[in-house]
């Protein structure tokens, strides 16, 4: 069996649900190495829109409510710092600058200062506060596979929201929009062991990450790793342009001008949003082969500029999937369900400064017995309803689900 650290934190996330059922609970990283989190002494939230602050040391005492997000960002992040920080903040954070884009029961942003934190890595060793340990292997986990097929009526739906998307996008040169939909079913799902069940992929960017705050529970892996290194430099791993594989598993998927147009438009988005707050380089585009799917990469090298504070730089890289970003109020329009945390950054920042934050993409949320995965596609002026459908049905047959046994 490979080793993997998912699988050794897979009994660790599940023994402390069991044990403390309504307590924040959070894990990150890949096959290599887990970072799992469990309790809270500060938080940050924000829900519909309402930002609430509790910083450590403020036990049993009324959280505060800062005036905006960057606000609450700011004080939260000089409270902890030193300190690690852990959570999601979501594409509903964008609700502070577009008040028009739908917002959920719930949190758009979660970001905690955990009671402990356990890292974790592929030979099962382990280290805490109180010093090193070793952790058994827990039993065989529950065998993940994919989820449903898309209901046709999901499909049809979505193929009307591309059908309007393609309006906005045909008006000047060079728009995109990312629209997205919720795929759901029923029966309750084992989220803990869909996180263990994450994919690796040739690059080693892919992150796995689990989740359970006030009610919601949300796992998966992302591909995306947008932030991986520190506040002077970091670099960017962005992923565009989605296919299947060939036949040759040995030769990359071939692209068509849509691909590499759809590609290239997100590149320069990001560059000219990047440049706000940052020097930024691109490398030449690359292949990430999944176990199903291909992805275009770039990487970019950012380097914030001097004096730059974590909550500003993380704002700064949150995804809009709009080009230009006045298109998320096309979004808004176009969407039938609230984003809540689905398409913002998910991951963590180490007391030694190191940041390490993915894109929140293939992931199964539960919430009150309802189960569901959102998934998305890139608009752009050489899509089709058809093509966008095809693709978000492949993207959600990659996904790796555990059902409770």
């Amino acid at each position: 069996m490979i080793s993997d650290a998912r699988r050794y934190a897979r009994p660790v996330l599940a023994g402390h649900r069991l044990e403390a059922p309504l307590n924040t609970v959070f894990s990150y990283g890949s096959r290599r190495r887990v970072v799992v989190g469990l309790g809270s002494t500060g938080h940050l939230e924000v829900t519909r829109g309402v930002c609430s602050l509790s910083l450590p040391g403020l036990a049993g005492r009324e959280a505060t409510t800062p005036e905006s997000l960057l606000a609450g960002l700011q004080s939260f992040f000089e409270a902890t710092d030193g300190r690690w920080i852990m959570g999601y903040i979501g594409f509903g954070a964008h609700h502070n600058r577009y008040s028009t884009l739908a917002v959920g029961p719930d949190p758009e942003v979660l970001l905690f200062t955990p009671e402990s934190v356990l890292v974790i890595k592929d030979d099962g060793s382990a280290s805490s506060a109180s010093g090193p340990m070793r952790l058994p292997r827990g039993r065989r986990a529950t065998k993940a596979g994919s989820p449903p097929p898309l209901a046709d009526e999901t499909v049809d739906r979505f193929r009307v929201m591309v059908d309007d998307a393609l309006g906005w996008v045909g008006q000047e040169p060079g728009r995109r929009l990312t629209v997205a939909t919720r795929h759901g079913w029923s029966g309750p799902v084992d989220l803990v062991s869909t996180m263990a069940a994450g994919q690796d992929d040739s690059h080693g960017v892919s992150r796995s990450f689990y989740c359970h705050h006030g009610g919601l529970e949300f796992a998966g892996t992302s591909p995306e790793l947008l932030i991986d290194g520190s506040l002077e430099r970091f670099t960017c791993h962005k992923l565009s342009g989605t296919s299947g594989h060939t036949r040759d598993s040995r030769r990359p998927a071939p692209w068509d001008l849509r691909l590499v147009e759809e590609h290239r438009s997100s590149i320069d988005s990001l560059l000219t949003a990047y440049s706000h707050f940052a020097s930024v380089s691109a490398g030449p585009p690359e292949f990430l082969r999944l176990q199903e799917l291909v992805h275009g990469m770039t990487r970019l090298t950012v380097e914030p500029k001097p004096g730059s504070n974590p909550a500003s730089v993380l704002l700064g890289a949150l995804p809009t999937g709009a080009s230009p970003a006045e298109g998320l109020s096309e979004i808004a329009k176009l969407e039938q369900f609230p984003r809540g945390p689905y398409y913002g950054l998910v991951g963590c920042a180490a007391p030694d400064g190191r940041l390490q934050w993915s894109q929140l993409l293939r992931s199964v949320f539960q919430r009150d017995g309802r189960v569901w995965l959102p998934v998305g596609a890139a608009v752009t002026a050489r899509s089709s309803p058809d093509v966008e459908a095809a693709e978000i049905a492949l993207k959600a047959r990659s996904v790796r689900v555990a059902w409770h046994s």
